[in-house]
Formats: C-alpha cells, sequence, structure tokens
C-alpha cells in the first residue's frame, strides 16, 4: 500500500483537517464548552485557563485543567471514567454549538470561495455544513 501511495501522490488515501481556528471561525468557543464541561462536572476553570490547553487532545487537558483545580481544592479525584464523562460532555456541547450556533462560518481563508450559510443545501446537499457529516 505505501508502494501505490507513492506511485501515484496525487491520489491521497487520507486527508485531516484541523476545525477550531482553521477551517470552521473560532470566537473561543473550544475555550468555552471546554470551561463549560469541566464547571459542570465542579471543577474551577475559566476560557484564559483552557486556552493553554489548547492544540492538546481534549482527555489529557481535561484531566490537566482537573487535576489544577483540584489542587486549588475545588473538585474531586479525578479519574479515567470522570475524564471520560467531561470529555463526553465537551464534545456534546462542541458539536451542538457547530450544529447550532448562528456565529458558526468558515474560517477566513479556509476556502478559495467559501460557502455562505444558506448556500449549504444546495452547496452540499444537506441541511449542514460539510464538517458536520459524518
Amino acid at each position: 500500500m505505501y508502494d501505490s501511495c507513492m506511485a501515484n501522490p496525487a491520489r491521497p488515501l487520507l486527508v485531516v483537517f484541523d476545525m477550531a481556528g482553521t477551517t470552521v471561525h473560532d470566537n473561543n468557543d473550544v475555550a468555552r464548552c471546554l470551561t463549560q464541561a469541566l464547571r459542570a462536572a465542579g471543577y474551577h476553570c475559566d476560557d484564559a485557563l483552557a486556552n493553554t490547553r489548547m492544540g492538546m487532545a481534549k482527555p489529557l487537558a481535561i484531566a490537566e485543567l482537573a487535576a489544577l483545580s483540584l489542587e486549588r481544592g475545588v473538585g474531586q479525584a479525578v479519574t479515567p471514567s470522570l475524564v471520560s464523562e467531561i470529555h463526553r460532555d465537551f464534545l456534546h456541547a462542541i458539536n451542538e454549538h457547530y450544529r447550532t450556533h448562528p456565529s458558526v462560518r468558515a474560517a477566513e481563508g479556509a476556502f478559495l470561495d467559501p460557502p455562505s450559510t444558506s448556500s449549504w443545501p444546495a452547496w452540499a446537499g444537506a441541511s449542514q455544513p460539510p464538517w458536520m457529516r459524518l
């Protein structure tokens, strides 16, 4: 398989795009949803602190932010199952945000000719932008 990729580099097997801030405009939405998920679980976190963990795998960021809160005496013992639960809540919140919030749009420069929200059905054949079709 490696040889076939090298023989035809114009035909990639996989293309991966980052979302927040790269293909989708981010107005601190990821940090806000991360903060909300941590607070709902009883930890202290604010958007500025959450932003210090952007770029990290979110389960690791959640574990570190919860541990920092616990060091300040706020929250409960950080366990893998609790991190998974908070991560699930974060994913639900950020997916709902991307699916429903009117501020969601393509990031500047992400498309040569960015589609407008109103053109998504005609452009993508669906009622959602392409990054929401899984």
